[in-house]
């Protein structure tokens, strides 16, 4: 690795923050609806300079969350899941988001 620190490393752990909705029923028997946000944990299986595949939990709707390193520092953003399979999460690893930010930032200034 050319003495590059890496923050992600395979089978580290990985916690994500995840939003679960839930309608109950109050005492009125009217509904309700709010939404949790829940920390799940798992294993890192893929590191890559563009990805970081991993196990930890997550819902639809969650693309945008972090994904967190055991030390607490956030190292990817989640972007998708592979539905119908619980075990495939995926993030763009910090490194390759901000370059994805700053891009972005310079086409718009082109504009």
């Amino acid at each position: 690795m050319g003495g590059r620190k890496r923050s992600a490393r395979e089978s580290a752990f990985v916690f994500c923050i995840t939003r679960s909705r839930c309608t109950f029923r109050d005492l009125g028997n009217a509904e309700l609806a709010t939404d949790l946000f829940v920390v799940t944990q798992g294993h890192l299986g893929v590191v890559g300079p563009d990805r970081l595949v991993y196990d930890a939990q997550t819902t639809s709707g969650g693309s945008g969350a972090p994904a967190f390193n055991a030390s607490g520092k956030v190292i990817g953003v989640n972007f998708a899941i592979l539905a119908g399979f619980s075990g495939s999460n995926f993030a763009v690893p910090t490194s390759r988001a901000a370059k994805m930010v700053e891009t972005s930032k310079s086409a718009q200034a082109l504009r």
